[in-house]
């Protein structure tokens, strides 16, 4: 389906009414239509019934069951229209440290956007559009991806959301597929399903630590230099603002510039060792990895609780007073 520009055009015409059916649903949310959280833009079953009203999905190139979750990640996406450009070595540190731990889902429900697009070149493929989703009907939480692929395919994948890490997530969601291949009757030998099932755990866990990153606390996130303010268009009533363009965000900038100058120097240093032995030569900047901190809480007498927090990934000796504020932006409040 081609770029951002090309992929939303091609939904356009599939199913031209789409985001204006999309904001008629969300007017109804908790009046004619069951309530759900703020920070899904709009359930899936909402986009399910949209496409299933004679959208013409030859448009699209893509199964009828996989098009509603094309119309949930780019309608919720063309709201803030965020591209996500991640400094190189920043992508590098992240995606090279393990997610060890028991990281609770809750963290992932800190997106800054209702659907955010990730790029992930150094990955082999161009981004990935991340969303939540939440079942109106039976309160069920997941995170969504839909990779785009080289070609231009959009691949959609599921991790389940609960009072479970994440990484239980990812495992419950590749039992799920292997569920769904079994029902669907698919010739695949039970080694094949575990492939798969393998080969969308990968994809996702490669690009878990991204999604992290711009949800942790201190994420360092700013608007591309040379780009003007991201302009919002309001329609009639009370519809949500959609932006106009595309904004890019840039992530990290200035902590990988940090880390690079920090390699720099202790390579200096490493060779003045050589020179003037016993001299001490500090820690070099880096990003210590994102890790699980758990204590228990109460008196030592009485019933305790087990506490848990997510540490971000935290600069070490790193200054990021230079020029140029860090920009955190939440999801507006008229998001409801």
């Amino acid at each position: 389906m081609g770029d951002l520009k090309n992929i939303e055009l091609s939904l356009h015409a599939a199913c031209p009414a789409a985001w204006r059916e999309a904001e008629g649903m969300r007017a109804k949310k908790g009046r004619a239509l069951p309530h759900w959280s703020r920070w899904c833009y709009l359930p899936l079953a909402g986009w399910i019934a949209i496409v299933s009203r004679g959208c013409d999905m030859s448009q699209v190139s893509v199964e009828p069951t996989q098009a509603a979750a094309l119309f949930a990640a780019i309608g919720s996406w063309r709201i803030g229209r965020g591209i996500y450009r991640f400094d190189e070595t920043l992508f590098q540190e992240l995606i090279s440290t393990p997610m060890e731990g028991n990281i609770p889902c809750d963290v992932i429900f800190r997106l800054p956007e209702w659907c955010v697009y990730l790029e992930t070149g150094p990955l082999g493929f161009p981004g990935v559009f991340v969303h939540l989703e939440e079942d109106a009907n039976n309160g069920e939480r997941e995170l969504r991806f839909l990779f785009h692929e080289p070609e231009g395919d959009l691949i959609p994948a599921v991790v389940h959301l609960g009072d479970y890490s994440l990484a239980e997530g990812v495992r419950r969601s590749v039992e799920m597929v292997k569920l769904n291949m079994s029902k669907q009757g698919l010739p695949y030998s039970s080694e094949r399903m575990a492939l798969d099932a393998a080969g969308i755990m990968n994809k996702v866990g490669s690009v878990m630590p991204l999604v992290l990153y711009i949800c942790s606390a201190n994420s360092e996130v700013r608007r591309r230099e040379n780009d003007a303010q991201p302009t919002r268009r309001k329609p009639k009533g009370k519809a949500a603002k959609f932006a106009v363009s595309p904004t890019t965000w840039e992530v990290g900038y200035r902590i990988g510039a940090a880390i690079r100058a920090g390699r720099s120097k202790e390579e200096q240093g490493e060779s003045s060792e050589s020179q003037y032995p016993g001299v001490g030569i500090p820690k070099r900047p880096h990003v210590r990895r994102a890790h699980w901190h758990g204590y228990w809480t109460g008196p030592r007498d009485g019933k305790r609780l087990f506490s848990l927090k997510w540490l971000p990934p935290i600069p070490v000796n790193i200054d990021t007073d230079e020029d140029g504020p860090m920009v955190i932006h939440p999801v507006e409040e008229e998001q409801s």
